[in-house]
């Protein structure tokens, strides 16, 4: 999925940027946090968050056209009681969505932004010991969400900004070790981009 991911992206980028020398749009890497509800990813619910994203406008429209891929992971280790031993938890998620934002002069420097789309990706999560069995147990879904953002870029110049973003998704129903919940879960994350 990633590689799928960094093709769309590179491709939107020539494609729509090739278009109008003049269109307006940005590339930023994003890193933070991303909580993921439900059981099924305790104890490994909170994740750290990288992403890429890529928005180009839409001619005259205020609206702009959005691509981004995203991964978190986590590691748990847990001790059990007697017989004592290491259990070590994991779980991964990886994320390409494509939507619509807005984005809104409200000073000189500062772009509120608001906006949403869909979310296509898949989550894995392992469970194993370090006992003399060494058991591990590993299972893998994939997931559909929509999704609704928003945040703030504070640009230094006509190129170069920073940003923070809040993100909720919900989804579709995700089964990993025989449990179950949504592909629901919510991000908080800063940014650093480049616009033109």
């Amino acid at each position: 999925m990633r590689r799928w991911g960094a093709i769309l992206i590179v491709g939107l980028t020539a494609a729509l940027g090739g278009a109008s020398a003049r269109a307006e749009g940005h590339v930023r890497l994003l890193g933070g946090l991303r909580e993921l509800a439900g059981g099924v990813w305790d104890p490994v619910e909170e994740q750290g968050l990288q992403g890429i994203e890529a928005a180009f406008s839409l001619g005259s429209s205020p609206w702009r056209l959005t691509a981004g891929l995203s991964r978190s992971e986590d590691k748990k280790h847990t001790l059990t009681p007697a017989p004592v031993f290491t259990v070590t938890f994991e779980g991964k998620s990886s994320e390409l969505s494509v939507g619509l934002a807005r984005l809104w002069r409200a000073a000189a420097r500062l772009r509120p932004y608001a906006g949403g789309g869909l979310s296509l990706g898949t989550a894995s999560f392992t469970a194993s010991d370090n006992d003399f069995a060494g058991g591990r147990i590993e299972d893998r879904d994939q997931f559909a969400a929509l999704y609704g953002a928003g945040g703030l870029l504070w640009f230094f110049d006509d190129h170069l900004h920073v940003g923070a973003e809040l993100r909720l998704s919900g989804g579709s129903r995700i089964g990993l070790l025989e449990g179950g919940g949504r592909a629901n879960g919510s991000s908080a994350a800063l940014s650093v981009g480049w616009g033109w």
